[in-house]
């Protein structure tokens, strides 16, 4: 009995620290099954509360940002849609072979946080799911987008504040990509952008690249932004935007 009152005052702790509106209350154990959405973004989470984070079997939205080697609770979630993770550890490393038990992700935001340069191992581990249609990947170093080319289905991706972007040209396989947002990062060459479809919506933020594609040469697409990028020798601000 006295087991059973300390989890659930866990779990209330617990729900004193989400963010996510219309939570209904949980006021049993019972009541934890009707929760959907949790939101821990604003927080710094704590693992020792994980074992109560991990009742709520019926998440389709999860917000959380916490300090952790091994990500393996959200295997406690397999109907979870909706994913936005900030991450870090000692080993500065995030694992994405985590994510692979996700069948049902259809949304995914993974950042290192604070950490600058923050590596990742198994990105090659999303290929495996098949409803992800938005891939956000945000503060790390260098960046393989390789494992993009055996996504189609992706709708949307973002990749920002990288150190370096290698494999770039896999972008430009994604035959379902309808939005592109890229930002501070290096680059070797924009040779994908010839790849993109012209309905694409385009937005471009401080890329560095050697390559001599400039802003101009962009005016097949109906919708691109760019601001703060520098194209061969072009230093200078541009923002072109065509409807």
């Amino acid at each position: 009995m006295s087991e059973s009152i300390s989890q659930f005052e866990r779990v209330q702790k617990l729900l004193a620290a989400n963010a996510a509106e219309n939570t209904p209350p949980v006021r049993s154990m019972d009541d934890v099954a009707s929760v959907t959405i949790l939101d821990f973004s604003m927080i710094d989470f704590e693992p020792e509360y994980l074992d109560a984070l991990c009742l709520f079997h019926n998440l389709k939205s999860l917000a959380i940002c916490i300090h952790a080697e091994d990500l393996s609770f959200l295997s406690s979630f397999p109907r979870l849609e909706e994913l936005d993770l900030v991450c870090w550890n000692k080993r500065n490393c995030v694992d994405f072979k985590y994510f692979a038990c996700l069948k049902e992700l259809s949304y995914l935001y993974v950042s290192g946080g604070d950490i600058s340069s923050i590596a990742y191992r198994n990105l090659d581990a999303l290929t495996e799911l098949k409803h992800l249609r938005d891939l956000r990947l945000h503060e790390f170093g260098e960046v393989d987008l390789a494992p993009l080319a055996k996504m189609p289905w992706i709708e949307s991706f973002f990749c920002g504040y990288a150190d370096r972007v290698v494999h770039p040209e896999a972008i430009g396989q994604i035959s379902g990509l309808k939005e592109l947002v890229l930002i501070d990062f290096e680059v070797d060459n924009l040779d994908f952008l010839d790849q993109l479809d012209r309905d694409l919506s385009l937005d471009l933020c401080a890329i560095r690249s050697k390559d001599i594609y400039r802003p101009e040469q962009l005016t097949r697409f109906r919708n691109v932004d760019i601001s703060e990028s520098t194209f061969a020798d072009q230093e200078s601000e541009i923002n072109l935007t065509i409807e």
